[in-house]
């Protein structure tokens, strides 16, 4: 009695059989994949192509023919292959025409990323294509992944000893000399300070965040920043870039770290390069500073665009005024010194000590037999405190306003006075 006619037998090697059931387990694999799958490994294992058909509910038919292609071609065989039907009008010789159409070097007068209308334009005056869309073009571009219409700059910079100066930077960079501190000094100029004249509105199920377009401008604004490289944090935000700007904030980085060396990375700004001020500015600390100058046309820092309508000068001040910024902070002693040389200016007299008392800083009268606690200010935030003076009953009583160190000895100053005079004066 006939048997019919026996299934094409399928031997796959381990590495197959191995690939094909990843292919099932995958979860994102299309079902006509895992199917044919299926097929190759029951075949693999003996199964007739009417069970495999009833198991995998095709027909026996569809079985067969994967079963051949398999044992033909082994799980290669799987594939999709050419299809009859109109051959390309675009053949791929033209495919890399206009590929390389659209990679061209601009004319020196013309523009320097060509639309796509254009790439059109010059391949049917050029003979490279007869007739084509835009959208085609588009299409070949973006299977080449070409993109003609985006640039990318570089600057090359003319340093001589652009090799040296890298070196020593980045060495200060990966590692910090033993008791030293790596700064990296930069300035952002030009920023304009916005503000949205309306509040927005927040997102909802099925609705974007709104943002009213119109805005009131607040002029422009310059950083000064530093970064602290071993590790990184911003120091502080400044709203000008002049040359006592500076300096005044390089006092502020030599009080954060008294009796370390600091190695300074800056680039070739007129500031930087002020000889003078930065070497009469070492010797008042005790030479403690190592400058380290950028290569030429070598940046610093880059940051993000600022969004919301703020400025980065704007929203670097909120955040130092809100101490968002993590700034190693300054002995508190160092603003006492301060105030002392503040109020004894004000007074005309010496008799007035300070002290630092945790975050408060006592204002002391010199008398006779021990200093006498007359005021002191607290410290809110950054540069900004609340004054308060001490009545005959020993309670501390608030005064009006809170302000800068400067402001607030103003204050004490003009409201307390006759208190800060000491009895044998």
């Amino acid at each position: 009695m006939s048997q019919g006619r026996h299934a094409t037998p399928v031997k796959l090697a381990k590495k197959e059989r191995e690939e094909l059931l990843s292919l099932i387990e995958r979860k994102t694999a299309t079902q006509r994949d895992v199917m044919r799958a299926r097929i190759a490994l029951w075949a693999h294992e003996g199964h007739s192509n009417t069970v495999i058909a009833r198991e995998l509910r095709v027909s026996a038919q569809t079985v067969c023919t994967w079963r051949k292609r398999i044992a033909q071609n082994g799980a290669q065989g799987l594939r999709e292959g050419e299809r009859s039907g109109r051959p390309p009008r675009i053949t791929q010789e033209t495919r890399l025409q206009l590929i390389a159409l659209a990679c061209e070097a601009h004319e020196p007068e013309g523009r320097a990323t060509p639309t796509l209308d254009e790439i059109v334009a010059r391949a049917i005056e050029r003979g490279i294509v007869e007739q084509i869309s835009r959208s085609h073009v588009q299409r070949i571009l973006q299977a080449g992944d070409v993109r003609p219409h985006r640039v990318q700059q570089w600057l090359h910079s003319p340093d001589p000893a652009f090799r040296e100066k890298v070196n020593v930077i980045c060495k200060l960079y990966r590692k910090a000399p033993k008791n030293a501190v790596v700064l990296s000094i930069d300035e952002k100029t030009g920023i304009q300070a916005i503000e949205r004249k309306h509040p927005g509105h927040a997102p909802a199920p099925g609705r974007l965040r709104r943002r009213e377009f119109e805005y009131i401008r607040h002029g422009t604004q310059a950083l000064i920043a530093a970064l602290d490289v071993h590790p990184v944090r911003c120091w502080h935000c400044r709203e000008r870039r002049t040359q006592d700007d500076l300096v005044a904030f390089m006092e502020r980085v030599a009080a954060a770290h008294p009796g370390k060396q600091v190695h300074v990375i800056w680039d070739n700004l007129n500031t930087h390069r002020a000889q003078a001020v930065w070497q009469a500015f070492n010797e008042r600390h005790d030479r403690r500073f190592h400058f380290h100058f950028t290569p030429l046309h070598a940046s610093i820092i880059r940051q993000r665009a600022p969004s919301n309508g703020l400025s980065g000068a704007t929203r670097c001040k909120r955040a130092h005024r809100n101490q968002e910024t993590d700034m190693p902070a300054i002995p508190t002693k160092h603003y006492a010194t301060e105030l002392q040389r503040q109020l004894r200016s004000l007074l005309g007299h010496e008799q007035i000590v300070t002290q630092a008392y945790g975050r408060h800083l006592l204002i002391k009268r010199l008398d006779d037999e021990e200093p006498t606690v007359v005021a002191r200010l607290t410290e809110l935030a950054r540069n900004r405190y609340s004054a308060a003076f001490r009545s005959h009953t020993g309670r501390w009583e608030p005064l009006p306003g809170t302000g800068s160190l400067d402001e607030m000895a103003e204050v004490v100053v003009t409201l307390l006075q006759p208190y800060l005079q000491p009895d044998n004066y």
